[in-house]
């Protein structure tokens, strides 16, 4: 059994109103890059899942004022 691990990190960075969380969500009719990423990432796993095994997970961080916040669950 071969296990292959992949990493992959999008940061945002920038002064406050600079366009990072449009950039990063978009809109409904231009999606971001979280929408486009995602996408891509289960249209390779359609592609291949025939082949391999995926488990996929995926956190969203905010950096703030030196405090990070995991941002689903800050909002339960």
């Amino acid at each position: 059994m071969l296990f292959v691990v992949s990493c992959d990190v999008v940061f945002a960075y920038g002064a406050t109103g600079a366009g990072k969380t449009y950039t990063m969500l978009g809109t409904v009719e231009s999606p971001g890059v979280t929408f486009s990423a995602v996408m891509a990432l289960y249209s390779q796993i359609e592609d291949s899942k025939n082949d391999r095994v995926y488990d996929v997970s995926v956190s969203y961080l905010e950096v703030y004022l030196c405090c990070v916040v995991d941002i689903p669950v800050s909002y339960l």
